[in-house]
């Protein structure tokens, strides 16, 4: 690969886990799904350290963030508050509270 040819040494499973979302992609824009945005949701939320499970919350609340956008055009903070209230519910609380 280009990285390897520039002396990086890459992970197995990097390279699985690429090669497996590229496959997801490719199939997806055969069967008319768009995962991109999906993935860089995702990825996005590895970068700013949240984990899966607030990416699995944030995606549960996608219906309801669909219908605030259908109704009307929320402002910046309405949505924000939106997908914080998602994240939110995925931090496990701690102990004793």
């Amino acid at each position: 690969s280009l990285l390897e040819d520039r002396g990086y040494d890459l992970p197995l499973s990097s390279v699985n886990w690429v090669e497996g979302i590229e496959r997801q992609i490719s199939l997806g824009k055969q069967i008319g799904i768009d995962y991109e945005p999906r993935i860089r949701m995702l990825i996005g939320f590895r970068k700013v350290g949240l984990g899966l499970n607030s990416y699995n919350h944030v995606r549960m609340k996608a219906p309801e963030l669909e219908s605030l956008f259908a109704e009307k055009r929320p402002t910046l903070t309405e949505a924000a508050n939106c997908i914080l209230s998602a994240i939110r519910s995925s931090i496990p609380k701690p102990l004793g509270h």
